[in-house]
């Protein structure tokens, strides 16, 4: 039987999204699901945790597309792995893996973006982590508990410029003492 004329048009797929604390990340989400599905219909259902990330779905296929926004957390990504067909990308996503990642709501495959792959590999994707070929040098001596006046003879400089590297790195991976900043570098495999 054909819908009366004037009548709305039949969504074609139904979608719920989560609500979350970065509203125009879901809107983006919304926005382009309907370049897909003009007509989609979308039911707002509580955060299940309290990470931050939006998380959209096909209610026809269980698909599912969650979208970091905040700290990644390897116990988070991990639980989310293990749901079945949910892409998983961070916000800073490319269109490209945006792309990817809203295909499995389709019934595509799923997609994991590089910066979530990078991460769980245990490789650093956050600027405050990345250190100078300099500072790797300098913290891998420390690692090897060299003093500051070892470093400076090692590698040709002086007293205060090995200092300030320390100080740079220190600041940026938030530590406070030497042990600290030689753990903390072992942690996330910078030397």
């Amino acid at each position: 039987m054909k819908p009366p004329s004037g009548a709305p048009p039949q969504p074609i797929a139904s979608f719920f999204i989560t609500q979350a604390a970065d509203s125009m990340l879901g809107l983006l989400l919304i926005t382009l699901v309907r370049t897909r599905w003009p007509n989609a219909e979308f039911r707002v259902v509580p955060q299940a945790d309290d990470a931050a990330d939006v998380q959209i779905g096909n209610l026809a296929t269980g698909a599912s597309l969650r979208v970091y926004s905040g700290e990644l957390s390897r116990r988070t990504i991990a639980a989310h792995l293990a749901e079945p067909n949910c892409s998983l990308l961070t916000y800073d996503a490319s269109a490209e893996e945006l792309m990817a990642g809203l295909s499995c709501l389709e019934g595509g495959p799923t997609y994991i973006s590089s910066k979530i792959v990078e991460f769980i590999a245990g490789k650093s994707t956050r600027e405050s982590e990345t250190l100078t070929p300099r500072e790797r040098q300098v913290v891998a001596l420390v690692v090897e508990g060299y003093t500051n006046n070892e470093i400076a003879a090692e590698l040709y400089v002086s007293a205060n410029t090995v200092r300030t590297h320390l100080q740079s790195v220190s600041s940026r991976l938030g530590v406070s003492s030497r042990g600290r900043l030689a753990a903390r570098v072992r942690e996330l495999g910078l030397v």
